[in-house]
């Protein structure tokens, strides 16, 4: 977000946006970015935060519900900053983590094939929203990676 120009204000609003935003996991990990909006809320109140920020930080949260429609360039940073993943070396690890968080917490069992197509899925769809982004941040070993995964196991 440094690439950004953003303000010391707009900053903090990422920063706490970025730290709260699976706050509410714990509550409920199928409405999680509500309840974390939610948390977000009390807690910033509760530390005198004036109520445009807050609403800031509560709306920039919320833009991590899918889909993502982010409206503003704060929300666009924090959305592709959650995703940064995709693009990594670190994505199949993190995607196989994801797997058995979900079977842990969501009851989503997944074999390893449909585990794989939804992720090939999802990779297809998302978009990232910022230009740097955008220019910096590539999908595409990811899913050559997977296609190939997927036709090993067909």
């Amino acid at each position: 977000y440094k690439r950004q120009g953003l303000s010391e204000e707009e900053e903090q609003i990422i920063l706490l946006s970025s730290w709260l935003h699976c706050s509410g996991y714990i509550i409920s990990p199928t409405r999680s970015k509500q309840h974390s909006a939610e948390i977000a809320r009390k807690y910033l109140y509760a530390y005198g935060y004036e109520m445009d920020f807050v609403d800031q930080v509560q709306n920039t949260i919320l833009s991590l519900q899918y889909p993502r429609k982010p409206q503003n360039i704060l929300e666009k940073i924090l959305c592709d900053a959650t995703l940064r993943n995709l693009s990594t070396t670190e994505f199949f690890k993190r995607s196989l983590d994801l797997r058995k968080e979900w079977e842990l917490n969501c009851f989503a069992i997944y074999d390893t094939l449909s585990w794989y197509e939804n992720t090939l899925e999802f990779l297809n769809k998302h978009v990232y929203f910022t230009e740097y982004a955008q220019e910096n941040w590539k999908t595409e070993n990811n899913k050559e990676l997977l296609e190939d995964k997927i036709f090993n196991l067909t």
